[in-house]
């Protein structure tokens, strides 16, 4: 019996330093926020702004014929891209990148939406300004972005009466 209730001693001893090991450290990591719909209808309220000050009031109705969708995915290399419509897809889809769409600041959330919106409504290639191929977040700085936002969103705007 005394064996028996060495096993469970030891046994119970394993488990508690088990346990302690796997224990939550005084300051845990900061936990990443689930997306929040009101980034995406906030941005897209800003962007439609955006495009009627343009008097492009044709932008707004064309966003009905786009998705955006959340992927939690770690193989996707990309925080975001657009799928446009085709036979397999009855809308245009942006798929958002959910773990990286939680690390992005306020204006490289509306650069990153923006420049995608531009490739499935505009039909914008990747060049310069917003639509700068991985320039989202890089070749624009949130400094920078504030200051040129309106230049920028003129440029974005552009030739695109055509394709609205």
């Amino acid at each position: 019996m005394s064996i028996f209730g060495f096993k469970i001693n030891f046994t119970l001893l394993l488990l508690s330093l088990t346990l302690l090991a796997c224990s939550a450290p005084e300051n845990p990591p900061s936990v990443l926020e689930e997306p929040q719909e009101s980034d995406i209808s906030r941005i897209l309220d800003s962007l439609i702004l955006e495009a009627e000050n343009r008097d492009l009031y044709t932008f707004k109705p064309k966003l009905n014929t786009l998705s955006i969708i959340f992927i939690d995915n770690p193989l996707m290399k990309t925080t975001g891209q657009c799928v446009k419509k085709d036979r397999f897809h009855k809308k245009n889809i942006i798929s958002l990148n959910k773990s990286n769409w939680a690390l992005l600041t306020d204006s490289e959330k509306e650069k990153l939406l923006a420049h995608e919106i531009g490739h499935c409504i505009l039909n914008k290639k990747d060049s310069h300004g917003i639509m700068a191929k991985h320039g989202v977040n890089k070749v624009i700085t949130d400094e920078n972005y504030k200051i040129l936002r309106t230049k920028l969103f003129d440029d974005f705007f552009s030739n695109t009466q055509e394709s609205l």
